[in-house]
C-alpha cells in the first residue's frame, strides 16, 4: 500500500513537471512566433520592393578598397556586397533574419536575468519596433550593426550560462569570451555597448544567487568595460571638455526620452486611410493584449509585485543609458536622426526598451500593463510600417524613373548632364541615382561621365545665366562635376506622372519654373535609342514602370520619333487587349498623334473625347490638333476635316 501511494505521488509530481515544461514550451514558441510576425509585418512585407538606402548603390556598383582600421564593419559590409551584389532583396532578407534573431536573443537574455516570460516578451517585441530607429532599409550597413548586436547579446547569454554551472572554467565561458572578443571589434558603437552590457549584468547577478563568486563576476565585467573604453578612445578623437559634455548628455537624455514616443503618433495621409489604419491598429492591439494576457496567466503573483530590485534596476538602466550616450560624445561617435549616423540608435533602443518596460511595471497596476505594452508595441510597429512603406514607394519611383529613361534610349553621350527638378529624394541620394543611371546607360566612371544635377542648384543657375562660358566644373554635393551647356538633357517627371524629355520648344502647362529656365539648353538627342526589340522592352521594363500607362507613353513617343505610326497604334491595341487603365491624356498622347498622322480622324476624336473634360488635358488635346492642322494647311480637304473634328471636341480652330 505504501509503495502504491509513493508511486502515485511520484506520478503526480511527474505530471506537474511535464505540464509545466509544456507550458514553458508553448510560451517560448508564442514569443518567437510573435517576433517573426512583427518583423515580417513591419518590414518583411516590403523587402521585395526595397531599393538601397542613401549612397549604398555607389558602394554596390563601384566597390572601394577596405580601410585598414581596427574595426571589422567595413570588411563585413564588403563581404556582404561581394556575395550578394546587385540584389537588394537579399540584403533586406538578411537584415530581417538578423533583426528577428536579435529579438530572440534579447528575449533569452531577459529570461536568463529573471525578468519572467511576460516582461521578456514585451521587452523583446518593443525592441524590435522601437521608434528611435527609423531606417529598416539600410541594407549592408545595418547588417554589420545587427551582427555586432547579436554577438554582444550572445556573449552575455553564454556568460550567464557559464555562471549557472558549478565550475568557473567551462566551454560556455570560452564561447562567451569568443563572442565578446568579436563584438568588441565590429564597430565603435557595439564596442561601447558590449563593455556596458557585461559590467551591467555583472553588477546585477553579483547581488543575487551568485554572490559567492562576486569577485570573479565583477572582475570580468570591469575588464570588459575597461577594454571597450580603451579600444574606442584609442581609435577615435577624444573630447576634453568633460564637464560641459556631461551636462549636455543629461539634457539630451531627458529630451530624447520625452520626445521618443511622439514618433509613434504617425498616420497615413487621407481620411479613409487613417480610419483603416486605426482600425487595424485597434485589432492588432486587442490581439496582442490577449496573447500577452496568456503569458500573464502563467506568472506567479509574486513576480508581478514591484520591489526594490525593480527600482534599482530602473535607476541603473538610466545611469547606463546616460553613460552610453556620454561615452559616444567623448569619442566623437555621432548618433543623429540622419543616415548612417542613425544606425547606432538601434543599439540604444535595446536599453531604452527595457527601461520602458520597467517604468510601466513600476508605475502602473498589473491589470493595465498588458494593455499599455500592447499599445506601445502596436503604435511603434505602425510607425515602422509607414517608414518601410515610404521607402518601398520611393524605391518604386526610382525604378520607374530608370525604366522610363531606358525605354526612350539605353545610352547617353559621354559628358551629358541630366537636369532634374529635385534630388536627392527622401531616402535615396543623388550619388546613388547618378551611379544607377551610369550603370543602366553603360557609362564608364570618369570626370567626363554622366552627372545628375538639380535645377535648383544655385551654382548651376549662375552658370546657365553666364553667357560668356559654355563649360565649367561645379562643386555640387562634395563632387566636382564637369558641365557643358551643349550637353544638357532636362528631364521632368511630375508626381504620379510620366517622365518627359524636355526640348527647347516644349510647351507644358505645369513645367516647374526652375526647369523652364534650363529647357533652352536641353538636347534630347543626347539620349541614344538602341535597336532593342519591342518584346525585350516589354519584358524588361513593363513591370517596373508606374503608372502603367507611362510605358505606352514612353514607347509610343519613341516610335513617333521614328515615324512608325502603325506601330504606335498596334502598341496601344496591346493596352486595350489587356484591359489596362489609361488614366489621363498624357499617357495616350502618342496614340492621338499617330491617328492624326494616319488620317484616322474618327478614332482621334474618340480618343480626345475621353479626356477633354479636364481643362488641362483639353488644352494639350487642342494643341496637338492645332499642330496637325498647321502641318496640313496645303491640303484643303484635310484641313476641312480636321476643323470639323476639332469642333466636335470643343477646340477653337479659328
Amino acid at each position: 500500500m505504501k509503495s502504491d501511494a509513493l508511486l502515485n505521488r511520484l506520478g503526480a509530481i511527474n505530471h506537474m513537471v511535464s505540464t509545466r515544461d509544456s507550458q514553458r514550451f508553448y510560451q517560448h514558441f508564442l514569443t518567437i512566433g510573435l517576433i517573426f510576425i512583427i518583423t515580417i509585418l513591419t518590414t518583411g512585407v516590403f523587402i521585395h520592393r526595397f531599393g538601397l538606402y542613401g549612397d549604398q548603390w555607389v558602394s554596390v556598383l563601384h566597390p572601394s578598397d577596405v580601410g585598414s582600421n581596427l574595426y571589422l564593419d567595413e570588411r563585413i559590409q564588403s563581404a556582404i556586397i561581394f556575395f550578394i551584389g546587385k540584389q537588394p532583396f537579399l540584403y533586406h532578407l538578411l537584415n530581417m533574419l538578423l533583426l528577428s534573431f536579435s529579438g530572440i536573443l534579447a528575449y533569452i537574455l531577459l529570461l536568463r536575468l529573471n525578468f519572467g516570460n511576460f516582461y521578456s516578451t514585451a521587452g523583446s517585441l518593443l525592441f524590435l519596433v522601437f521608434p528611435t530607429f527609423g531606417q529598416p532599409g539600410a541594407a549592408f550597413a545595418l547588417s554589420s550593426i545587427l551582427l555586432g548586436l547579436s554577438l554582444s547579446l550572445l556573449s552575455a547569454i553564454c556568460y550567464l550560462f557559464a555562471l549557472s554551472q558549478n565550475r568557473i572554467v567551462s566551454w560556455n565561458l570560452f564561447i562567451a569570451f569568443v563572442f565578446s572578443l568579436l563584438s568588441l571589434f565590429i564597430t565603435p558603437i557595439i564596442t561601447l555597448f558590449e563593455g556596458l552590457l557585461i559590467i551591467g549584468i555583472a553588477l546585477y547577478v553579483s547581488l543575487g544567487e551568485y554572490g559567492k563568486r562576486k569577485g570573479w563576476i565583477l572582475g570580468t565585467g570591469l575588464g570588459h568595460l575597461v577594454v571597450s573604453i580603451l579600444i574606442v578612445l584609442g581609435t577615435n578623437p577624444v573630447e576634453t571638455n568633460i564637464r560641459s559634455l556631461f551636462l549636455s548628455t543629461i539634457r539630451e537624455w531627458f529630451s530624447e526620452v520625452i520626445s521618443i514616443w511622439r514618433k509613434v503618433i504617425s498616420f497615413p495621409s487621407g481620411g479613409g486611410q487613417v480610419a483603416v489604419y486605426l482600425a487595424i491598429l485597434l485589432i492588432a492591439a486587442c490581439f496582442l493584449t490577449y496573447l500577452l494576457s496568456k503569458l500573464h496567466n502563467g506568472i506567479q503573483q509574486a513576480d508581478w509585485k514591484t520591489g526594490k530590485n525593480d527600482i534599482c534596476i530602473f535607476a541603473g538602466l538610466v545611469i547606463f543609458t546616460i553613460c552610453f550616450i556620454f561615452e559616444q560624445k567623448i569619442a566623437h561617435i555621432t548618433v543623429t536622426a540622419n543616415y548612417p549616423d542613425d544606425l547606432g540608435i538601434l543599439v540604444s533602443g535595446f536599453l531604452l526598451s527595457i527601461l520602458t518596460i520597467l517604468g510601466i511595471k513600476i508605475l502602473f497596476l498589473e491589470k493595465y500593463q498588458a494593455i499599455l505594452f500592447s499599445l506601445l508595441i502596436v503604435l511603434s510597429a505602425g510607425a515602422r510600417f509607414q517608414i518601410s512603406q515610404r521607402f518601398a514607394n520611393e524605391s518604386a519611383k526610382v525604378d520607374s524613373f530608370l525604366s522610363q529613361l531606358q525605354v526612350r534610349g539605353n545610352a547617353l553621350e559621354e559628358g551629358t548632364s541630366i537636369v532634374v527638378e529635385q534630388l536627392p529624394l527622401d531616402f535615396t541620394s543623388i550619388r546613388s541615382i547618378n551611379a544607377l543611371v551610369k550603370e543602366k546607360m553603360n557609362v564608364p566612371e570618369g570626370d567626363a561621365s554622366v552627372n545628375i544635377i538639380s535645377a535648383n542648384e544655385p551654382g548651376f543657375q549662375e552658370f546657365l545665366a553666364d553667357s560668356g562660358k559654355n563649360s565649367r566644373v561645379l562643386r555640387i554635393d562634395n563632387l566636382d562635376l564637369a558641365i557643358d551647356k551643349t550637353k544638357i538633357l532636362t528631364i521632368w517627371q511630375p508626381e504620379n506622372g510620366c517622365l518627359h524629355l524636355i526640348e527647347p520648344d516644349t510647351d507644358i502647362v505645369n513645367l516647374p519654373k526652375s526647369l523652364a529656365l534650363t529647357k533652352k539648353f536641353s538636347n534630347p538627342s543626347l539620349l541614344i535609342p538602341d535597336q532593342m526589340s519591342d518584346v525585350k522592352q516589354h519584358n524588361t521594363f513593363r513591370a517596373t514602370i508606374n503608372p502603367a500607362g507611362c510605358y505606352f507613353y514612353q514607347m509610343g513617343t519613341r516610335l513617333l520619333q521614328e515615324k512608325k505610326w502603325d506601330d504606335v497604334i498596334d502598341l496601344y491595341q496591346q493596352e486595350k487587349d489587356q484591359n489596362l487603365s489609361i488614366r489621363n491624356f498624357e499617357e495616350v498622347q502618342p496614340l492621338l498623334r499617330a491617328y492624326l498622322e494616319k488620317g484616322k480622324y474618327f478614332d482621334a476624336v474618340h480618343v480626345s473625347q475621353k479626356f477633354n473634360l479636364n481643362p488641362e488635358s483639353q488644352q494639350e488635346i487642342c494643341k496637338t490638333w492645332t499642330d496637325t492642322l498647321q502641318e496640313k494647311l496645303d491640303k484643303e480637304e484635310v484641313v476641312q476635316e480636321v476643323r470639323k473634328s476639332m469642333a466636335q471636341i470643343g477646340c477653337n480652330n479659328e
